[in-house]
Formats: structure tokens, C-alpha cells, sequence
């Protein structure tokens, strides 16, 4: 998503309509795979896949599709999301997705953090969020994520685990090459076919040759000085510290436990989704004819091709995730009509929505009590990674004003281990076995 900002410095009126375009293509159904319709069937989004505490929704895919249907359009205006599907775009998204949920469950779970510094750094150095001074400005950056539909949370989400995929793939990467005198044969031996006989020969049976001349000598260093030469080293002094020293620090509070149950009750509280049958028609004089004739008997899907447009089935939706697919204003009109109406018809920026309620479920919330354990965890692990991560940036500032690296080690209470000379590789040549 980041990258889609280094690239987007021109025409955000255009992207804009491009993305409300696309957004009546995904809510009407107009040019895409039936199987499109079914993303975003919750609040948070079906989930697709897991990944420990990690996972990707129907909403992550959605918001993806958008962002690239938009950096295709640019190279190819006539794209629509068909073009995507056909390229296999859902497919790759989805797996790129679960790739990068799999590294960042992979990096926390063996104590990896990314700093908020870290992202801050990251989302300063994007020309597309400088203003004319060349330095970030919020205003613009907050700006142009409304204009996306974007919200600041997602888009550092997106940053962190590219950052943790750097973090994790960086040492991966690191050493790969193989020494030539290791790689020439095996290479020869994929390009060529020899047979032939052998005869052996002890060493008993040869002399012991003439004695190298000087010149003999120093050519030969020449050609092998490498072979003699010890390569550079250097001593590393280094500290380590670990998210441990923070468990102990870091248990939930009974006020923490409650405030966060009340903030979250959209997930702990009761649910409901209701099954929609929904028309777009672009007059509000068409949309109340339309909604009268529907209310009074009529076949909606008749009722709509004889307006010339299509009625479009969508399976069980959340309030909050049909709001993103239309409007606030559409979602509480039709969250507020009964089972079976029509809602009044609402306008939002693809036209105005005639909405007919097809079906309502409810699921029943859980008590505080009932999670009190799931949350106390879930805070005291969030509480235990930030103060890590603060911990981190804490370091970093100490480092960036000068203090030197035996002053900061010992304010933090941490415990110096210092190497014997090594390469670049690693190995010391003092120390054998280190």
C-alpha cells in the first residue's frame, strides 16, 4: 500500500473517481465474477485464512484489489476488475497476504518488533505526504488516506509487516555466493561428458622436482596472494535484551480490562447481519417509483430490469461492513427497516439505493466475565510488545544524541558481550571454535 503513494503524485481527482467507480462495480456486480459480491461479509471481514494470531480478511483482499485496479488503470485506463481477475490478481493478492501475515506472526513470535519510529521513518520519507516546504505534513497525509479510504491504522499495519519482512528476510538473503573454485566444477559438470581411463601412480615413484627458483616463488604468491592474506577483522561489542525482561511489567489492570471489553463490544457484543436484495438507479424520482412498486407487491428483479438496471443479491452483511460498500447514511436506513421491507431510498455516491430486507439473524454477545482471560492476555502482550518497542526507541534516541555505547548499555541495566577478531563471514581466526 506504501508503495502506491511513492507512485501517486499527480491526478488524485482522477484516482478518486477511478476508485468510486470501482466501487460500483463491486456493489452492483456490474463486470466482475459473481464470487466478488461475497467479500466483506462481516464487520472486520470474512476471514480467508489464519496465521497464528494473524489473519486476512475478505476487507484486506477488497482493499488490495482496489489500490491495484487504480496502479492498472493508469498504465491501462480501459482496466476493469475483470482484467484483474483474469491475471490472477485475487489469487496472488490473497497468497502475497497470507506470505506477509506468516513472516509477521513468524518475526513477533520470535521476539521481533517494529518501532513506531521505525514507521514513522517510513511514512516521512513518501514525496507524495511532503508539503511545499519538502517536509512531512500531516494535513496532506491524513488528506490524501481519506481520499483512499485508507485509515492511518492500516496503512502503518501495511509498514510494519513490510519492515518485518526486511527484518526477517535480510539475514536469509545475507551470504549466499558460493566461492568459484566450489562452483566451477559442479558448473562443469552440467555442461560437459567425458570418458576415459586412469592409471595410478604411487608417490614412491616420483621425484621430489627441482627446487623453486625466487622468481618461481614470487609469482606463484602473486597469483595466490589471497590465499595468504588474512582477511580484515574486526571486534563487535554487542548487547542483548529480549521482551522477557518486560513480561513481569506488563499485566492488564481491572480498569484496562473493562475499557477495552467496552471499546470492543462491536466483537464481544451481540451481532446481527441481514441478507439484502439492492438496486442502484441514478434519480431519486427513479429510485421512489421503484421502491413503491417493490413495497407494493412487486418483483424486485423485474421490477428493476424494467428500469433498465439489475437487482443484485447480497448474502448476510453486518451493518459496518455494508456501510463500506455504500454509505453510513445507506447502511442505517437499512439496518432500521424490518424484515422484509424496502428501506427508504438513500442516496450515496453511486447513485440512490433501493434496498429490500431479505432475512435477519442475530448472535448473541459474551459477558466480561466470560472473556475477562482472553482479554487480560491479549492486553498484557500488547502492553509487554510496546514497552519493548519503546524500550528500542528509547536506545535509538540515547544512540542519536551521542551517548556512547557503554553509556547507554549500562543505563539500561544491560550486560556487554565482546567477540574475538572476526571476518566479514563471521569465523575468527584466533579463535577457532567461536
Amino acid at each position: 500500500m506504501l508503495s502506491f503513494f511513492r507512485r501517486a503524485l499527480s491526478s488524485w481527482v482522477v484516482l478518486g473517481f477511478l476508485a468510486l467507480l470501482l466501487g460500483a462495480l463491486v456493489v452492483t456486480g456490474v463486470g466482475t465474477p459473481g464470487s466478488l459480491g461475497d467479500l466483506g461479509s462481516s464487520g472486520s471481514g470474512e476471514r480467508l485464512a489464519n496465521i497464528g494470531s494473524q489473519s486476512v480478511t475478505s476487507i484486506d483482499v477488497t482493499q488490495r484489489l482496489n489500490v491495484e485496479l487504480d496502479n492498472l488503470r493508469q498504465q491501462q485506463p480501459g482496466a476493469t476488475m475483470s482484467t484483474l481477475v483474469d491475471q490472477g490478481a485475487v489469487e496472488g493478492l490473497l497468497s502475497g497476504l497470507i506470505d506477509l501475515r506468516s513472516v509477521q506472526a513468524f518475526g513477533e513470535d520470535n521476539g521481533m518488533f517494529v518501532s513506531k519510529r521505525m514507521i514513522d521513518g517510513q511514512i516521512a520519507s513518501v514525496d507524495a505526504f511532503k508539503g511545499a516546504t519538502g517536509k512531512f505534513d500531516r494535513t496532506r497525509f491524513e488528506g490524501m488516506l481519506q481520499e483512499r479510504g485508507i485509515s492511518e491504522r492500516q496503512i502503518r499495519d501495511d509498514i510494519a509487516r513490510d519492515l518485518m519482512a526486511r527484518l526477517v528476510g535480510g539475514p536469509v538473503s545475507a551470504g549466499t555466493q558460493v566461492p568459484t573454485k566450489l562452483a566451477a566444477p559442479f558448473a562443469s559438470l552440467m555442461l560437459e561428458a567425458r570418458q576415459g581411463q586412469i592409471a595410478l601412480v604411487p608417490s614412491s615413484a616420483m621425484g621430489s622436482g627441482a627446487t623453486p627458483t625466487p622468481k618461481e616463488l614470487q609469482d606463484y604468491y602473486q597469483r595466490n596472494r589471497t590465499t595468504y592474506t588474512v582477511p580484515e577483522q574486526r571486534v563487535v561489542r554487542y548487547a542483548l535484551f529480549d521482551p522477557s525482561r518486560f513480561a513481569g511489567k506488563a499485566s492488564a489492570t481491572d480498569g484496562e480490562i473493562q475499557a477495552y471489553f467496552t471499546k470492543n463490544l462491536a466483537k464481544y457484543g451481540g451481532r446481527e447481519s441481514r441478507k439484502l436484495t439492492q438496486v442502484i438507479v441514478q434519480s431519486e424520482a427513479a429510485a421512489k417509483a421503484l421502491a413503491a412498486k417493490i413495497s407494493s407487491g412487486g418483483d424486485i428483479t423485474g421490477a428493476a430490469k424494467a428500469a433498465g438496471v439489475e437487482a443484485i443479491s447480497l448474502p448476510a452483511q453486518e451493518k459496518a461492513a455494508f456501510a463500506k460498500l455504500s454509505s453510513a447514511s445507506v447502511a442505517e436506513s437499512v439496518f432500521k427497516t424490518a424484515n422484509g421491507q424496502v428501506a427508504p431510498p438513500t442516496k450515496s455516491g453511486l447513485g440512490w439505493h433501493v434496498v429490500r430486507v431479505d432475512g435477519v439473524s442475530t448472535t448473541a454477545g459474551k459477558s466480561l466475565a466470560s472473556v475477562r482471560g482472553e482479554i487480560a492476555a491479549e492486553l498484557s502482550k500488547e502492553k509487554a510488545a510496546n514497552a519493548f518497542a519503546s524500550f528500542i526507541t528509547e536506545v535509538e534516541d540515547a544512540i542519536g544524541d551521542g551517548q556512547k555505547f557503554d553509556e547507554v548499555a549500562r543505563s539500561k541495566g544491560l550486560a556487554i558481550v565482546t567477540t574475538p577478531a572476526v571476518t566479514a563471514s563471521g569465523l575468527s581466526v584466533t579463535a577457532p571454535g567461536f
